[in-house]
């Protein structure tokens, strides 16, 4: 990014979040000058001009190294500005790496330079993707060097302007605003060959949309594996009237033995390996069965611990999350992982559940809550316990599950100690409450109740699904879900992404379905879509002629059906919404 022009700087323009710009222009006296301009978070911060022949190379990169120095901690933008501008620079790098230590190694919730055996000298954590704290390095694809990617805080109808710099060296990335309906701005979706090109190494594009609604949403890669890899992160639109406290939550299930590229190839295949063995299926509570996608550990904010087959664990930093006593905080929390859901509960303190996927639910107080990758649950609780440490529980639904644990301290507890708290004992006079199972029930014995999706109730009034007034408004799509050949398809098709933005050249098509020898009890590979015609979605009232979507989705184990009128390209729970009587049933076939 820095060239050269009359043999020194070219001109050129650096952005990184924080944000960074450094420009080198050409003066009349033939002397280079650089102009800094650092955007710490809310202002601009004119640091100076000075001319290149009083600087060296060094000191220049040094200089724009320690402006970087804000890189993970975020961006929010102020609530009386109406364009909001930051930046994205995507990177490959390694886990239980220091910048200056070289490599570290955990212990007792520490870390150490790898030479240091008697662990004198602990390193701060803030410089490392710990992870799950396993010594052999991960490539990791991330966003300003953090692990998740720096939370993007924007209010309500402001314009958003993300500028992402794709510095991989052979891949392409693109970014995805996950549960953004982003009306108006379909081009800005992130899904590449759907709605733009991606971006290739070294180019940099620029997502620019209204923030709207207000909610806890997330943004990630739409290539490949990368989402998995670490390149994920909060993107939060809040109300300006808005004044609880607040802190930021991901979880995710991850692998430390060979990430998330290999790990998608082995559950391709029906039998797994490793060290000679098959890797079994894993089971749910309630029998279930899950993909062979395996996972070692449960991250909390990019950290955690892995717990060896005893139960012991191996003594890496965890993620702490700092409250006063005697105040109400919301908690926004993301699954940004791979594939299994995750249970999460905070020792001691009751969760109140008040939004689900960015829309407000009537609360529930529950003592956890279930979900699955992509979901967003926010909830409340009171800081009005005894001062102290208490844990953040974050487990895996599995039968023998994978789990990781944060730290809820009360300002004035002991920093030095961790927790020493412990889960709440469900009995028959106090039974406990989990929402948004994806079973019926638990076991008997735990006298644990569940409380399932379809049993929540939106907070929104009088917002009914609308009703057709003729078959001539009335638009019906069946859509099967099945693995014939062992390929993933619908409706016997399995989907070909095109080679231009399906988007922005739908003419340029070459592989869609009318080329393609498909029809009943056959499998084919092509660009599958359903057509509508423009008037069936144009009318968005509420008038009892408005058209309305009946999509019964069926799958090999069972039969979804949901009725609505706001249908996105990311379809489940990806950016549509749900009306305050909507319908899901689950039927055996």
């Amino acid at each position: 990014m820095i060239g050269r022009k009359s043999g020194w700087l070219a001109s050129c323009l650096v952005v990184v979040s924080g944000t960074v710009h450094l420009t080198v222009n050409q003066s009349v006296d033939g002397v280079d000058q650089i102009e800094k301009l650092v955007a710490c978070e809310e202002s601009f911060i004119t640091i100076e001009v000075v001319s290149v022949d009083k600087m060296s190379f060094a000191t220049l990169i040094l200089t724009v190294l320690l402006a970087l120095v804000v890189y993970s901690l975020g961006y929010e933008c102020d609530k009386s500005e109406t364009v909001c501008e930051t930046t994205l620079v995507i990177k490959h790098r390694q886990t239980m790496l220091h910048p200056t230590e070289a490599q570290v190694y955990p212990a007792n919730g520490k870390l150490y330079r790898y030479d240091d055996v008697n662990q004198t000298n602990d390193i701060s954590m803030d410089d490392v993707m710990t992870a799950d704290g396993w010594e052999d390095n991960m490539l990791v694809v991330v966003a300003n060097e953090s692990l998740p990617g720096p939370p993007i805080i924007v209010y309500l109808g402001q314009r958003v302007k993300v500028h992402v710099v794709n510095t991989l060296s052979s891949d392409t990335v693109s970014i995805h605003w996950h549960g953004l309906p982003l009306h108006g701005f379909p081009w800005m979706d992130g899904a590449p060959f759907v709605t733009q090109c991606p971006i290739l190494s070294g180019q940099t594009f620029t997502y620019d949309f209204v923030a709207e609604p207000k909610g806890t949403y997330w943004y990630h890669s739409h290539v490949g594996n990368q989402r998995t890899k670490g390149m994920n992160g909060a993107f939060i639109i809040k109300e300006r009237t808005s004044s609880v406290s607040e802190r930021i939550m991901t979880v995710q299930d991850w692998n430390h033995n060979w990430g998330a590229d290999m790990n998608f190839q082995k559950m391709l295949r029906a039998t797994p390996f490793v060290d000679r063995k098959i890797i079994p299926f894993r089971t749910s509570v309630d029998g279930g069965l899950f993909a062979p996608f395996y996972a070692s550990s449960v991250l909390i904010n990019g950290r955690g611990r892995f717990y060896n087959g005893t139960g012991q664990h191996n003594g890496a930093p965890l993620s702490v999350f700092t409250v006063e006593p005697g105040v109400t905080y919301r908690f926004r929390v993301i699954h940004v992982g791979a594939l299994y859901p995750i249970r999460v509960s905070i020792d001691e303190h009751t969760l109140t559940l008040v939004a689900s996927d960015g829309h407000d639910i009537n609360p529930v107080n529950a003592e956890s809550f279930i979900f699955a990758p992509g979901e967003r649950y926010d909830f409340e609780i009171n800081t009005d316990k005894v001062i102290g440490n208490y844990w953040i529980r974050a487990e895996t639904i599995e039968v023998a599950s994978h789990k990781s644990e944060a730290v809820l301290r009360y300002n004035g507890a002991d920093a030095s100690r961790y927790p020493l708290t412990s889960r709440k004992t469900c009995t028959q006079d106090d039974r406990c409450l989990v929402v948004n199972c994806p079973f019926a029930t638990y076991p008997a014995d735990t006298y644990t109740d569940c409380l399932r999706y379809d049993g929540i109730q939106s907070a929104a009034m009088g917002d009914p699904a609308p009703e057709p007034s003729s078959l001539d408004t009335f638009k019906e799509h069946f859509v099967n879900f099945g693995f014939p050949l062992n390929r993933a398809s619908m409706n016997g098709i399995n989907f070909k992404l095109p080679t231009v933005s399906a988007l922005t050249q739908p003419f340029e098509i070459e592989t869609t379905c009318d080329k393609q020898d498909c029809g009943e009890d056959k499998v084919c590979t092509c660009t599958h879509t359903i057509n509508t015609n423009h008037d069936d979605v144009r009318n968005r009232s509420r008038s009892s002629d408005a058209p309305s979507w009946l999509l019964v989705l069926r799958t090999e184990n069972g039969l979804w059906d949901l009725q609505h009128d706001d249908l996105t390209v990311h379809f489940a729970k990806h950016g549509h919404r749900l009306p305050r009587n909507w319908r899901h049933d689950h039927k055996s076939v």
